[in-house]
């Protein structure tokens, strides 16, 4: 809980809700600032391997008063009084990890960088959503070293500077051209069987959808898998439509090009998919509708 200085005979009035919630954590400009009048932690979840033991390398820039302490699924690192770049090992025990700040003083810290102590050793790029306060995804491209300048950001990589958001060509990224890629699941009436038909993208650009599945469900033990290209789809007042394909893992053909256009429709619980757009100019993608008919078996 915060502490409140009043003047003497005064009424001073505390709302406890909000006083609890607010855990002194701020982010501006890609630095988190703890102001000191609330311990607290400021939190993210991260994808990481099991059993893998990671490196996490944080920058304090400020230090003037109380600590920070990184917590990794609720286990705790040890305790920072000084600023300047610090490294921590945890090994992970959850698929999706929490990994949290704590401070109890007024401070500042800048960027998290993690790696795996063997294998890949470069690290993940990721994005902080600062009008919504949490990290927002990540990047394929790694650099070796970022830095903030006035309202610009640089990057160093293989010794070169680069200026990030300059580019006119999107997804381009140290002279290296990438496409968007979004996986997700529909699982409307996760616990119905259904039978799916077609699909809507609204957006301004092309999408294909390089992978489909069905996991593996008691009728069909293996699961499906299709796809569909951007030009399976057609455009009616904006939107992009196209009916689903079959499945390209049926046995009854030898021929996977035979098998996507005349083998089983896809059905199932749930779908997975894998989209794409290999457009270089600003792409905006609002939905994506998957429309189904639920399947009813006969006993």
């Amino acid at each position: 809980m915060a502490s409140y200085e009043y003047i003497e005979n005064t009424p001073l009035n505390i709302d406890p809700v909000v006083d609890f919630a607010n855990t002194g954590w701020s982010v501006s400009n890609g630095i988190a600032y703890h102001d000191g009048c609330n311990s607290g932690k400021i939190r993210l979840d991260m994808d990481l391997s099991l059993h893998e033991t990671w490196n996490f390398t944080f920058n304090i820039l400020d230090m003037t008063s109380g600590s920070i302490r990184l917590y990794v699924d609720d286990e705790a690192g040890p305790e920072f009084t000084s600023t300047g770049e610090k490294t921590v090992q945890f090994n992970n025990s959850s698929a999706n990890a929490k990994i949290e700040f704590y401070s109890d003083g007024k401070n500042a810290l800048s960027y998290l960088h993690t790696y795996p102590e063997t294998g890949v050793s470069n690290g993940r790029t990721m994005v902080f959503n600062e009008d919504e306060n949490r990290f927002g995804g990540d990047h394929s491209y790694q650099p070796e070293f970022y830095h903030k300048f006035l309202d610009k950001l640089f990057s160093f990589k293989d010794g070169n500077l680069w200026e990030h958001d300059v580019n006119p060509i999107k997804n381009n990224f140290y002279g290296v051209q990438y496409t968007a890629k979004i996986k997700a699941v529909a699982n409307s009436k996760s616990n119905s069987h259904k039978r799916f038909i077609l699909l809507k993208v609204d957006s301004n650009k092309k999408w294909g959808f390089r992978t489909i599945e069905i996991p593996s469900n008691e009728t069909y033990p293996n699961g499906m898998k299709s796809l569909l290209h951007e030009n399976n789809f057609t455009v009616d007042k904006g939107e992009y439509w196209a009916s689903f394909l079959r499945d390209m893992n049926d046995p009854q053909f030898d021929n996977v090009a035979q098998a996507i256009f005349e083998g089983r429709e896809l059905e199932g619980k749930l779908m997975v998919f894998e989209m794409e757009c290999k457009e270089k100019t600003d792409t905006e993608l609002k939905a994506v509708y998957i429309y189904s008919t639920e399947k009813f078996r006969n006993f």
